[in-house]
């Protein structure tokens, strides 16, 4: 699907390149209305109908296309963008065709494997700014394909089989709250308000800056005397959890972010492509 955009007209949309197992988000998960989300002649993305021998296989919801063709099983593919033949329809744009391999009178296989490994890669500029490993990349993508004839001349087969595997980790840039800041103590930060005072409120008049005993820019924790504005319990609670609040670990984001971490996504899939072939008789 991806050598479609090779063709004159076509112009690639969200989430349509890559591999068809990770191809939103860095891989954390599969979005299968990517697979036919081109625009054709100008045509609306992913309205286009996808053909595989001859057969339609868009979904009606959303024209998606539920599967692409392991790539060593495909014999040839077309996109028609204009003056498109009659036989076709359903389609906003253009018609994209796939022929499938079929066996011979002879057995054909291969094996492949296509391999990316973390010690190949280099480092993110994020991540060495902020002193954070190299992120794990390991993907593998390994198939096998046969071919051959079950009666000479007659009656012919073809197999293929393809798995994806990909550990991955994704460098993610945020904003946790420092140990000061989940005691209630936003002195370092910019000023806030009670959101129960200024024009529009009960209270009218100006907006009031949060304090605590005097104190500007904190919020009394329960049971203290201040604004009437207190740290909710729920949130005591799961600052109080191992982790749930992980501790800030850069300071070279500057007021942007300061936690870094690599995220996992993973991506697993295996694809099987038969076909079987029977001539009936010359015509």
């Amino acid at each position: 699907m991806n050598l479609v955009a090779l063709t004159p007209g076509v112009t690639p949309q969200g989430s349509s390149s890559g591999s068809a197992s990770n191809n939103t988000n860095g891989g954390s998960y599969t979005n299968s209305f990517g697979y036919n989300n081109y625009q054709i002649s100008g045509g609306l993305a992913n309205q286009s109908s996808v053909y595989i021998d001859g057969q339609p296989i868009n979904l009606i919801i959303g024209h998606s296309t539920p599967f692409v063709l392991t790539q060593d099983a495909v014999q040839e593919f077309r996109v028609e963008s204009s003056v498109v033949n009659p036989q076709y329809g359903e389609f906003g744009g253009g018609v994209i065709s796939f022929i499938s391999k079929s066996g011979t009178d002879h057995f054909h296989g291969t094996v492949y494997e296509y391999l990316r490994n973390t010690k190949l890669n280099a480092n993110t500029f994020f991540n060495n700014r902020t002193s954070v490993a190299r992120p794990q990349f390991i993907q593998n993508q390994y198939g096998a394909t046969i071919g051959g004839p079950i009666k000479h001349s007659k009656a012919f087969f073809y197999f293929s089989y393809e798995g994806f595997r990909l550990a991955q980790g994704v460098p993610n840039l945020g904003i946790v709250p420092t140990r000061a800041e989940l005691n209630g103590d936003f002195r370092a930060d910019a000023p806030i308000f009670d959101p129960t005072t200024g024009p529009g409120t009960a209270k009218g008049g100006f907006k009031t800056q949060i304090s605590c005993l005097g104190v500007a820019n904190v919020i009394c924790m329960p049971g203290q005397a201040g604004s009437g504005i207190t740290v909710d319990p729920t949130e005591q609670a799961m600052a109080n959890v191992v982790g749930y609040f992980p501790a800030p670990n850069t300071t070279a984001g500057g007021t942007a972010f300061n936690f870094s971490q690599n995220a996992r996504a993973n991506a697993s899939s295996g694809e099987y492509d038969g076909r079987v072939d029977f001539n009936v008789g010359a015509k």
